[in-house]
């Protein structure tokens, strides 16, 4: 979360990429909550975050540089919001479980007219996804070039037949 300025939405976009990837993604612990830290590498990764302040089974033997005051992230913070990181995660690791294709299927760039759309189809025995991410803060329209029925995951995942104009939000 350091790399990106404290960029929720960049989270969000990176981590929809890196679960929509061919191969075993991997995650280090608190990324999924957006915590944060700096050089030198023992303070990169920080004490788990389970509650804002201290609670059953939360570190007390070193207090958290980067991880704290009013903006820190936790666990406890994020379970009940649908907007938090945490819970996209959970999302799009439940999407991926669900979707053969997003597993162990193969990985091929369709054709779209727009530069900030990452656009691929992801293949497996008997299902075709098309991913699109935008990569930008702006709402963007793109055509998928290749014909082929599929389901497209954005934000909201929409169902669409390749071929069709989709926009898909900045969330």
């Amino acid at each position: 979360m350091s790399v990106l300025n404290g960029d929720g939405n960049k989270a969000k976009t990176a981590a929809a990429i890196l679960l929509t990837l061919p191969g075993n993604p991997f995650l280090y612990y608190g990324e999924e909550i957006g915590m944060r830290g700096e050089k030198p590498d023992e303070y990169i990764r920080e004490p788990f975050r389970w509650y804002p302040g201290h609670g059953p089974g939360q570190t007390t033997w070193e207090e958290p540089r980067y991880n704290n005051g009013p903006n820190a992230v936790s666990v406890q913070a994020q379970l009940h919001d649908p907007d938090s990181l945490l819970h996209w995660y959970r999302q799009w690791i439940r999407l991926r479980h669900q979707h053969p294709a997003l597993m162990d299927g193969t990985v091929q760039p369709l054709q779209v007219q727009d530069t900030r759309v990452a656009a691929y189809q992801r293949i497996s025995r008997g299902e075709q996804l098309n991913v699109l991410h935008n990569l930008s803060d702006q709402t963007v329209t793109v055509t998928v070039m290749r014909i082929i029925t599929c389901t497209s995951y954005t934000p909201v995942p929409p169902m669409c037949k390749s071929g069709n104009t989709d926009r898909i939000k900045r969330w």
